[in-house]
C-alpha cells in the first residue's frame, strides 16, 4: 500500500524540524510503509516504542531533511536566479552570513515574492520527496489534490 503524500509531507516537516534533536526523527518501515516517529523526550506522553534495531536494520529508512535533498540554500539561489537574477550575487553572499535567511525573506517580501517563494519551496520539496521515495522503492499516493 502506498504512503499518502500528505502523511509524507507531514513526516518530512517533522523530520526537518527535529533533525537538530539527537533523540528525534522519522523512519519509514519498508514492509508496512508506516511512519515511525522518535520524539524528543517529554514531547509525547506515551510514545509508541520503536524497534530496538531501527538505526541498523535496512527495513527502517530514515527520512531525509531539507539539507539532504538540497532544499536549503541551493533551492533559494535557484529561485533567485529565476525571479531576481540581478540580485543573485548579493543574495548569495547574504545567505552565507548569520541571519541570512531572515534577510533573504525580508528581501523577497520587499519584492512581493515571499508568497511565490513559499509556493516554489513547497512544490520543489514535494517533487524531491516523491523522487526520493521512488529511488527507495516507496510508492506514493497523491491525496493532496484540491477539489475543483
Amino acid at each position: 500500500m502506498p504512503v499518502k503524500l500528505s502523511d509524507l509531507e507531514f513526516a518530512f516537516m517533522y523530520q526537518d524540524a527535529a533533525h537538530m534533536e539527537m533523540d528525534a526523527g522519522v523512519w519509514i518501515d519498508r514492509e508496512t510503509e508506516k511512519f515511525l516517529y522518535r520524539y524528543e523526550e517529554g514531547a509525547v506522553d506515551d510514545p509508541e516504542p520503536l524497534p530496538d534495531d531501527i538505526d541498523e536494520n535496512p527495513r527502517y529508512l530514515p527520512l531525509p531533511t531539507r539539507h539532504d535533498l538540497d532544499l536549503g540554500r541551493p533551492l533559494a539561489l535557484e529561485f533567485v536566479d529565476e525571479f531576481l537574477p540581478q540580485e543573485y550575487e548579493e543574495i548569495h553572499d547574504t545567505l552565507r552570513r548569520r541571519g541570512g535567511w531572515h534577510r533573504f525573506k525580508n528581501r523577497l517580501d520587499d519584492a512581493g515574492l515571499l508568497k511565490k517563494w513559499y509556493e516554489y519551496q513547497e512544490q520543489r520539496s514535494r517533487e524531491a520527496l516523491i523522487e526520493w521515495c521512488e529511488l527507495n522503492g516507496i510508492a506514493v499516493e497523491d491525496d493532496t489534490a484540491k477539489p475543483e
